[in-house]
């Protein structure tokens, strides 16, 4: 019984908390080939406190690294500006999706398949908040599919 009593503490020291002001929607990563080293991730996320909360960064347990990515268009050319932080306005939200604000999830350390989930965590300023994206079949019109 003691030992079942620490193994329970053991564990909640390493919860995480999640930030009720958050809420995620639509929480997805295209499926890619096995030996892909690089995969993108999509995701919304809402803010719905009175005061800018800001995402200092992602981690996975699933993955070398995290890594919140913008692309920007200029003269023609589409390039991929790393992000180290990212407001998200009170009572406002943002979007991570294809063309724009995604994640570049950096080193699967196992391989995916359609249905299977994955769960990263979200950093903010105050709190972290750990979601599920699911694995979906990547359509010939996905532009993310080229991460």
């Amino acid at each position: 019984m003691k030992g079942l009593l620490f193994f329970a503490l053991y564990a909640l020291s390493f919860s995480v908390h999640a930030d009720p002001s958050l809420s995620v929607s639509e929480a997805w990563i295209p499926e890619a080939p096995p030996v892909a080293k690089v995969m993108a991730g999509y995701l919304e996320i809402k803010n719905k406190s009175d005061r800018t909360i800001i995402l200092e960064s992602i981690s996975a347990n699933d993955f070398e690294r995290v890594e919140m990515h913008q692309t920007i268009k200029k003269n023609g050319m589409a390039k991929m500006v790393k992000q180290t932080s990212i407001k998200i306005p009170a009572h406002g939200g943002v979007s991570f999706r294809r063309g724009g604000l995604h994640l570049m999830l950096i080193g699967p350390k196992r391989k995916f398949k359609r249905g299977e989930k994955t769960r990263i965590i979200l950093k903010t300023d105050q709190t972290s908040t750990e979601i599920d994206l699911v694995i979906k079949e990547a359509s010939l019109d996905d532009h993310s599919a080229h991460h």
